[in-house]
């Protein structure tokens, strides 16, 4: 154990929420608004697609680069100084939103993507300083919860920030591009004031070896983020498009979908804790991406606003469990030593894979003549057949780190999941919830 001043990592775990909170509203005013800023300016198909691939490409570039830098400086200090630029470039992309009448199309997407792709650079160059940081600031057997109550916190004032950005951008949907600006500075802003509460975190002393390169697991973990990552993102790098273009949802039902995309996330999150401690991080990740491989084929199905929320709600609960099983797998795996150099091999992974998923997609789509009902039908498919694939390659590959408490196959497990768990998760609830008032 590193030795640390006490007083002090627990008012940075008190800092780390606050930082997170306004994070949440950075991610769900700003970046989940990047693809629809892209449709309201016309943007062809291939910039929509661009608009996850690259950026995301560039996160873990930017990991990478954070992972393999000498710059002088502690952890905390590296990390608030990139998250202060990527606040600068959200600015600037706002400034983009105002300008764009005024500027060519072939312009204004060049200057989206780049701007898209600057803001999620620096993010993604700050977060393993912040990753290896909170590692160590917070107990090994206090990190599953620790990290699931920052999470939903982070949950809940994004939902309040989905409904909020929907009701602005369809009270302002006669001048839309005005509804963008004021979340783009929104989301800026936010950032800005959280890289205030992150320069005040505390950074305790690096252990000894610390710089050190990851061992065997950490590769074919990585291997195996590549793979689901680009199974993934062969439909969802298209998701906002079919949502908003091909069904013609508007912005506050766009934004209702993605709100309760994000609500059951905080709901499920608790459930797929306590699977964690019971059968371990590698089971749930399995399970829960296992349960999710099918959605796609399902989704190409839903032709209407209630159905596409319906998709995004499931999409919800499993991408919950499917988040915590990766942040805990990455812990388990890894020594402080390691941490930062792991975090940006397989952050560099997952941007990879989104960047080759997304466009893997627009191939498809391509062949089957580009954004009509059979190209979407083509790409869901495959994404569903490609996650399929993923989830036996992690069945296989994966050891869990840490012995379970109860040992079961990830088959059982899921069959538990889909009838036990749901029953025993609202008898919890309820539970719970009467114990507050006796």
């Amino acid at each position: 154990r590193i030795r640390m001043d006490e007083k002090k990592a627990e008012e940075t775990k008190r800092y780390s929420i606050i930082d997170g909170s306004f994070w949440s509203i950075m991610s769900n005013a700003g970046l989940s608004y990047l693809a629809p800023f892209a449709i309201a300016i016309n943007a062809p198909l291939q910039i929509v697609g661009a608009m996850t691939s690259v950026p995301t490409l560039l996160d873990g570039i930017g990991q990478m680069a954070a992972s393999r830098t000498k710059a002088r400086g502690g952890r905390g200090e590296l990390a608030t100084r990139s998250v202060a630029v990527q606040a600068l470039f959200w600015l600037f992309l706002a400034g983009l939103a105002i300008c764009s009448p005024n500027i060519s199309s072939d312009g204004t997407y060049i200057l989206l993507v780049f701007f898209a792709a600057a803001i999620f650079f620096f993010g993604g160059f700050a977060d393993p300083f912040w990753f290896s940081m909170m590692g160590d600031v917070v107990r090994d057997e206090d990190k599953a919860t620790w990290f699931g109550n920052r999470n939903r916190i982070n949950i809940v004032v994004g939902f309040v920030t989905l409904l909020v950005a929907g009701l602005l951008l369809e009270s302002l949907k006669s001048n839309p591009l005005l509804g963008f600006v004021l979340l783009f500075l929104a989301a800026g802003i936010s950032r800005l004031i959280g890289s205030y509460f992150l320069s005040l975190h505390y950074d305790p002393p690096k252990a000894s070896g610390y710089g050190s390169e990851p061992g065997k697991e950490v590769k074919k973990y990585a291997q195996t983020l590549f793979l689901m990552y680009f199974a993934i993102n062969v439909s969802s790098g298209y998701s906002a498009y079919y949502a908003i273009s091909f069904l013609n949802l508007d912005y506050l039902q766009f934004s209702i979908a993605l709100a309760f995309f994000t609500i059951m996330q905080a709901i499920a999150a608790p459930h797929w804790g306590r699977l964690m401690e019971k059968y371990g991080a590698k089971k749930v990740f399995v399970a829960s991406a296992g349960l999710m491989a099918p959605l796609p084929f399902f989704t190409s199905f839903m032709h209407d606003a209630p159905g596409i929320m319906l998709s995004y709600s499931y999409s919800g609960i499993m991408i919950s469990g499917m988040n915590l099983a990766i942040l805990n797998y990455m812990y388990d795996i890894t020594s402080p030593q390691v941490r930062i150099k792991a975090r940006g091999q397989s952050s560099f992974s997952i941007g990879i894979g989104t960047f080759l998923g997304v466009a893997a997609g627009g191939a498809i789509m391509s062949l089957f003549g580009g954004a009509g009902q059979s190209a979407f039908y083509a790409v869901f498919f495959a994404s569903s057949i490609c996650r399929f694939a993923a989830v036996a390659f992690a069945n296989f590959s994966l050891k869990e780190p840490k012995p379970a408490r109860e040992n079961a196959k990830v088959g059982d497990m899921i069959v538990k999941i889909v009838t036990v768990y749901p029953i025993k998760g609202v008898m919890y609830d309820l539970n719970a919830l009467a114990r507050r008032f006796q």
